[in-house]
């Protein structure tokens, strides 16, 4: 974040799609990777399509629902920020991902204890379907 020169760098070394794969192990960075994804998006205005691959993979994998809820929160910014985002998610494949998380969710949810557990990721997970649909004129 020190020079915007530095993402476009690291971009052909695959770096950021590379801590991908790591963070849902390490809690103490999750915030951290996300808010650079962020940086990326809204202070050099560009589409960083391998690592939002990487973010669907991470979210297919869902081994961590606190990293999920990060992830998703960081989406739904990008949807609100611009609606390419939309034509974006899709072609990356993240609606499936988020619908299938749905499906995941929904069977979670009718057992009571994990209902609590995972309502974030529901909320998020519908905000986000819904920012797709809405816009679209069902389509």
């Amino acid at each position: 974040m020190a020079d915007n020169a530095n993402y476009f760098i690291l971009e052909s070394q695959h770096t950021l799609s590379q801590f991908a794969e790591k963070i849902p192990k390490l809690p103490e960075v999750q915030t951290k990777y996300f808010e650079m994804l962020e940086f990326v998006v809204f202070s050099l205005n560009y589409i960083p399509c391998k690592e939002l691959i990487s973010v669907s993979i991470l979210l297919k994998s869902s081994t961590s629902f606190q990293c999920s809820i990060i992830a998703m929160k960081t989406l739904l910014k990008f949807t609100r920020h611009d609606y390419i985002f939309k034509d974006v998610f899709r072609e990356v494949g993240l609606l499936e991902v988020m619908v299938n998380l749905l499906h995941k969710y929904a069977a979670l949810l009718k057992d009571p204890t994990q209902a609590l557990n995972d309502q974030g990721s529901v909320c998020s997970s519908i905000l986000l379907i819904h920012a797709f649909l809405a816009g679209n004129g069902g389509g």
